[in-house]
């Protein structure tokens, strides 16, 4: 409590004092009262005990409404604004009586200086707390610095993120109590005032009365001032502050996918990805053969779709297609395929050859086909030779393991399985081509071109396309099987 509410509350008891003894209404005593060491009547001791004890008991209560008054200050903090409209309409109606209380106002010089050093203190008080709500001020600055400076600090940024959220939210706290306190402070300065002015009415209710305006009226409009500015500032602060939490939850979000990315996966976990994004791939061909009679052959597999740059591909091996890799080959008359998954069901419109190797097929996919396929296509393996192990799926038997391979200096576009190293093997495993092969990243590395060399997928370039359909029309298919065949001859013997 304050000098100068120490000050008004002994003023108050004094004035009660005086006000509540009634000595001239004492009743005569009929004997000679005994008197005490001091030479005063004990009656009249007893008398000033009970007007004290009077007294002590409407300051109890004074101070009881001032507990209560000073509670309500502070359960009203949200209804501030309300407050302020309400205090306009005030501030026109103190003006007014302001006008009629200037006529008596010379009358209170000494009044208000003993007020205007009280108002000294209370200003000196609501300076030290903007002082320190400034230096809190400072503090969020800083933060704001640090969280700048968190953003290079990857590993630890979750940790210090969840550190600096406290710090701020604890500065936010000290900045609304050190707010509640300065409108703490200018409530009590005011009901200060009030009192002061209560107890003065019985001498000069005028000069009160206008010393109570005059002020009520400039410490009213500072205070408008004053929180409208700490409100603006204080919504800077949270708003750069937020942006600060916003690119550090960033910065982890992209640290946590890219650890995710290059973190590698069990072989259990490809293969459970493998089943939920395969297709099964059925192809047919029929031509009229000799004597009359249709000659028809079909392919059933499964098969996964990836992406090359914005190109979506199903993959095939030549022999999971009806098409013969000879020179003397035979012309198809319809050739149809067809890619589902489930009861969802996508029409293959062409097939085409790329340059990597001639046994690997390929068949574009647009984006609304893989929509209705309702599968991820796999993005190719962008650093093949990171890891030297790789996990082989049997297209077709339905085995998967995890085997170890090496780079070819002469064979840039494939990898050689080591057929003797697998380990950790599930199934029935005897690797054989049309396999799938992906990195340990969980991306596509190849197809197994023969029982041991692998074609990596990378750079996909169509050489010749087939478009299917029931009628191939002046289409050759024999030129696609006389090409594979001629490419195929080119190659070294181990790798046919």
């Amino acid at each position: 409590m304050s000098r100068a509410v120490l000050v008004i509350i002994c003023d108050f008891l004094l004035i009660s004092l005086l006000s509540l003894a009634r000595f001239d209404d004492l009743p005569p005593a009929e004997t000679p009262a005994p008197q005490t060491d001091g030479g005063v009547d004990q009656r009249t001791v007893q008398d000033m005990v009970d007007v004290m004890k009077q007294a002590l008991e409407q300051e109890r209560a004074n101070r009881d409404q001032l507990q209560q008054a000073l509670e309500q200050a502070k359960l009203s903090l949200a209804e501030r604004e309300k407050l302020l409209a309400q205090r306009a309409g005030e501030i026109t109606k103190f003006e007014e009586n302001l006008q009629n209380a200037t006529a008596t106002a010379q009358q209170l010089a000494e009044e208000r200086a003993r007020l205007q050093k009280t108002q000294e203190q209370t200003l000196n008080q609501l300076a030290a707390l903007r002082e320190a709500q400034a230096r809190a001020e400072e503090s969020a600055r800083k933060l704001q610095t640090e969280l700048a400076q968190s953003a290079t600090e990857a590993s630890i940024s979750e940790a210090k993120a969840a550190a600096l959220q406290s710090e701020l939210t604890a500065r936010r706290d000290e900045a609304r109590q050190m707010q509640d306190q300065i409108s703490s402070l200018q409530r009590i300065s005011l009901e200060a005032e009030q009192e002061k002015g209560r107890l003065a009415t019985q001498l000069t209710a005028v000069q009160t009365t206008a010393t109570i305006v005059r002020e009520q009226l400039q410490e009213t409009r500072v205070q408008v001032e004053s929180l409208t500015q700490e409100k603006a500032q204080i919504q800077q602060h949270a708003t750069v502050l937020a942006r600060g939490m916003d690119d550090i939850a960033k910065s982890s979000t992209e640290l946590t996918t890219e650890i995710r990315e290059n973190r590698p996966l069990a072989p259990n976990t490809i293969y459970t990805q493998y089943l939920t994004n395969r297709v099964t791939a059925r192809l047919s061909a029929r031509r009229s053969g000799v004597l009359g009679f249709d000659v028809s052959r079909e392919r059933e597999s499964h098969t996964v779709l990836f992406q090359d740059g914005a190109q979506i591909y199903a993959l095939f091996h030549v022999e999971d297609t009806p098409m013969p890799v000879w020179n003397q080959a035979y012309d198809w008359e319809q050739f149809t395929g067809a890619l589902s998954e489930g009861r969802r069901q996508l029409a293959v419109k062409e097939i085409a050859l790329v340059t990597l190797d001639p046994r690997v097929l390929v068949a574009p996919i647009d984006s609304s086909g893989v929509a209705r396929l309702g599968v991820t296509p796999y993005p190719l393996a962008r650093e093949p030779g990171k890891y030297q192990q790789a996990v082989l799926v049997g297209a077709k038997e339905g085995y998967y393991g995890e085997a170890e391979f090496k780079l070819s200096a002469q064979h840039p576009n494939y990898v050689r399985m080591e057929r003797r190293a697998f380990r950790r093997l599930f199934g029935k495993f005897s690797p054989s081509r049309g396999d799938l092969v992906f990195a340990l990243t969980g991306e596509l590395l190849g197809i197994m071109a023969n029982n041991e060399f692998c074609v990596v997928l990378s750079g996909i370039k169509p050489t010749q396309t087939l478009k299917l359909g029931d009628d191939l029309g002046i289409q050759k298919t024999s030129r696609l099987s006389v090409e594979m065949a001629n490419r195929l001859q080119i190659l070294p013997f181990e790798m046919r």
